[in-house]
């Protein structure tokens, strides 16, 4: 019995058996301790990446607004007519753009309203991650196009700013009644309300400095004067305080500030004269102005000037826009130093044969530079044709043979006496008593337009002009 009861006991004592399954629940345990660190390290990394992504893909998208807006406001794109042509509803889908970190972005342009002087579009833009874990982000923003005044110094406050003396011959004139050039199409200047200014801003200390001759004329809106001896406000003010300053700053621009933005040099300097001959529409030959086109197919030779096919020259010195076509928004500016004709050679060879004549066309800013003398630069327009836009600077201008000028003049005359042998500003009808009068017309549409797409305006009280935020917070959705 004894011996019974010792051999239970030391089978109860023994550990005989109990090593494996204690190394099998500590392998057990040690393995899922393991597996879930493991799970828990990878959801880390993916939320990581996630999170990385979701940014990524945040930025690529604010990216994108902010390039739509650029590209909207910059006159060497399409973007701003292609825009103006939507319907109400309709939208524009301007594809996905990769960027240099591999993020990506999508944009919309979705007009929310009728044309109109208005105009409110949504820009909506997706961007995407590099990797594709951060998924999808949209931002969203309201632009409108309603145009702000730009304003530029104490320039295109009337027809004409001069300090010197003024001509108006027979057979010209200048208005200070709002009017749109005639050949700008697709309604640009409906956006704009009429501005009627004084003809002439002068600081002319006696009637001897400001002659009006024949029946010739000086207008606003609502008065006019062809006779010397009486000026009725405000077809011609009188400036008092004209004094080099007026002419040396262009709001927070200098004058050299104002020169450097220049993208074209004409002139050979003191006592040389440079005549510019219309080339035609486009023009081929390098040695005369007008528009250049590219044509599509040959990237090195000037097309036909096709809409579709061709695109606008933007670099060539001589390219001075067109009024319609792929050169419409090329605004050059161009700073003459010395004295510059522009005229049609038909009508010079031919001044009496009208079927002999071409019709030129120009539009931008010039700028009469000083020169090294000390005495200002003389432009003139010599024959049939349109300018619309500024001319600003120092020396003089002569306007004469049926030119038409539409926009603006800001001239300081009080340098010139060596280089013109004619006043500051003078109007001359020409040889030919048929002939349409020279005129000189202001145009708000034109220097807004001008000051927009050379980018020499500054926003005044009433905003800027071009596509902008309204002002309220963009929104932001997780698409996935």
């Amino acid at each position: 019995m004894q011996h019974l009861r010792d051999s239970i006991k030391a089978r109860l004592t023994s550990r005989r058996g109990v090593a494996l399954p204690t190394v099998i629940f500590s392998t057990v345990i040690t393995t899922t301790i393991a597996v879930v660190a493991l799970s828990t390290s990878f959801d880390e990394q993916r939320s990581s990446q996630a999170v990385r992504g979701s940014l990524q893909a945040f930025y690529a998208a604010e990216t994108g607004l902010n390039a739509v807006q650029v590209t909207w406001n910059d006159t060497t794109t399409t973007l701003d007519s292609i825009a103006d042509a939507l319907q109400s509803g309709g939208k524009l889908d301007l594809g996905w753009n990769t960027l240099s970190d591999g993020s990506s972005y999508r944009a919309e342009v979705m007009r929310l309203n009728n044309a109109g002087s208005q105009d409110v579009f949504l820009v909506s833009v997706v961007g995407r991650d590099a990797t594709g874990f951060g998924g999808e982000r949209a931002l969203s923003l309201l632009v409108n196009r309603t145009p702000g005044e730009l304003t530029f110094g104490g320039c295109c406050t009337s027809a004409a700013m001069i300090r010197g003396e003024v001509t108006v011959n027979t057979n010209t004139g200048i208005s200070g009644t709002d009017t749109d050039p005639p050949s700008w199409s697709g309604g640009v200047c409906d956006q704009y309300d009429q501005k009627n200014q004084p003809g002439l801003t002068n600081d002319a200390p006696g009637l001897s400095d400001f002659n009006i001759r024949g029946n010739g004329f000086v207008s606003s809106g609502d008065s006019i004067t062809s006779d010397e001896s009486y000026r009725p406000i405000p077809a011609v003010v009188q400036h008092n305080n004209m004094d080099d300053t007026t002419f040396d700053r262009y709001g927070t621009k200098s004058w050299q500030d104002v020169k450097d933005v220049a993208t074209t040099v004409i002139g050979n300097g003191p006592g040389k004269q440079v005549v510019l001959e219309w080339g035609g529409d486009p023009a081929t030959d390098n040695s005369k102005f007008g528009p250049r086109y590219h044509d599509l197919s040959d990237g090195h030779g000037h097309g036909i000037g096709d809409p579709i096919l061709g695109s606008c020259d933007y670099g060539h010195p001589l390219n001075f826009g067109a009024p319609s076509g792929p050169c419409h928004d090329h605004f050059p500016v161009i700073l003459v130093q010395g004295e510059v004709e522009i005229k049609d050679q038909g009508y010079d060879d031919y001044p009496d044969d009208e079927s002999q004549w071409d019709v030129w066309y120009m539009q931008g800013i010039v700028i009469m530079d000083t020169l090294s003398d000390g005495q200002g630069s003389e432009f003139e327009l010599e024959s049939p044709g349109t300018f619309a836009g500024l001319m600003i600077g120092k020396g003089c201008i002569q306007l004469q043979d049926g030119s038409q000028t539409h926009g603006a003049i800001f001239v300081d005359g009080s340098i010139q006496q060596q280089t013109c042998e004619n006043p500051p500003l003078e109007l001359n009808q020409g040889d030919n008593v048929n002939y349409p009068n020279t005129d000189l017309y202001y145009s708000e549409c034109v220097v807004q337009e001008v000051l927009k797409a050379t980018g020499m305006g500054e926003a005044s009280m009433k905003g800027g002009g071009g596509a902008r935020k309204f002002p309220s917070r963009s929104f932001a959705e997780i698409l996935r």
